[in-house]
């Protein structure tokens, strides 16, 4: 199994310090924040990456939503179903 190459690296830019994600040398835009854990016993770290993702799509067809914070998603229009499926608050 292939396995992508993640750097995650600081920059001093115009605009200040900040940290940028990159997969496979291709930067992901719209990163709001990360987390990088490994716990005791684990063999592998987890990389957790909050994304601004205002055009996604998918062809799951089962999807678990789990949202929190700004930017909530308000509906998912699934390939080949025309209907869109929202998301009411709680």
């Amino acid at each position: 199994m292939k396995t992508s190459k993640i750097e995650i690296r600081q920059v001093n830019g115009n605009e200040g310090i900040f940290t940028e994600i990159l997969v496979d040398g291709h930067k992901l835009e719209g990163v709001r924040s990360f987390e990088l854990k490994q716990g005791v016993g684990d063999s592998e770290p987890i990389l957790s990456i909050d994304l601004n993702a205002f055009d996604l799509s998918t062809d799951l067809q089962f999807l678990k939503v789990n949202q929190n914070g700004v930017g909530e998603i308000e509906g998912i229009k699934f390939k080949d179903n025309p209907r869109i499926m929202t998301f009411s608050p709680e």
